[in-house]
């Protein structure tokens, strides 16, 4: 468009002096003017080019700067996105009836993805302090929907009791001995509180154990190692 235009005002300017001054000029003056003309003409159209470049420069610049307000923009967002769900997933947390009992679920979750790990229910029938290990009576707890399981151990459902959501079935033959771990814990329902589980000693176990002997208890187990005991609750 610059080119255009300066050409046009160019022209103009020749035709004016051939107008004006055409019985004036000689013919070797005109050959000398229009190099002359020419010579302008080129130093106009360098500038033209000049001007056009950095116009481009300075839209590139422009068009950059956006471009990185626009990813800052962006990250601005996901950053406030991530904010929000932190926020979210702690006020669920924190407003749990126990902070401890989630957490202890998801310890839980984690160990049971190891492949060593397992669980057992039973009674104590006897528990050597000395040597660190236990004898238990394995119970097994059937969901009382289980029917294919009913029906393989021949469970009468018209007369044994559902308790908590279960048939509760002692196979006669199956009694096992485990070894202690070293760094051994131990939980049992608060008395009075049973919706209250607290860490217990050794002694306490044995003292439930001779005032409720036929309590059970769920077993965690490594490695056929107990890492845990905790006392089953019953409803």
């Amino acid at each position: 468009m610059y080119k255009r235009i300066i050409i046009i005002v160019i022209f103009l300017l020749l035709v004016g002096c051939n107008s004006e001054n055409n019985n004036q000029v000689k013919i070797e003056d005109y050959d000398g003017f229009r190099s002359e003309i020419q010579t302008k003409y080129i130093e106009l159209d360098e500038l033209v080019n000049q001007i056009e470049g950095e116009l481009k420069f300075k839209d590139g610049e422009i068009a950059l700067q956006k471009k990185e307000i626009d990813n800052l923009k962006k990250r601005i967002v996901t950053l406030e996105s991530s904010i929000d769900m932190q926020h979210r997933d702690m006020n669920y947390v924190l407003n749990q009836d126990s902070y401890r009992a989630y957490t202890s679920e998801l310890l839980n979750d984690i160990i049971t993805e190891l492949e060593d790990y397992s669980t057992i229910r039973g009674i104590i029938t006897n528990y050597d302090e000395k040597n660190d290990f236990l004898e238990i009576d394995v119970l097994e707890y059937i969901a009382y929907y289980d029917e294919k399981r009913i029906e393989e151990l021949g469970i009468d459902t018209d007369n044994e009791l559902i308790i908590s959501g279960a048939y509760i079935y002692n196979d006669p033959n199956d009694d096992r001995k485990y070894q202690l771990n070293d760094r051994l814990k131990i939980y049992l329902y608060q008395d009075g509180d049973p919706g209250e589980m607290v860490g217990s000693s050794n002694e306490d176990l044995i003292s439930k154990m001779s005032e409720t002997p036929n309590l059970s208890y769920t077993f965690h187990l490594v490695n056929d190692v107990v890492i845990r005991i905790s006392e089953d609750f019953h409803n």
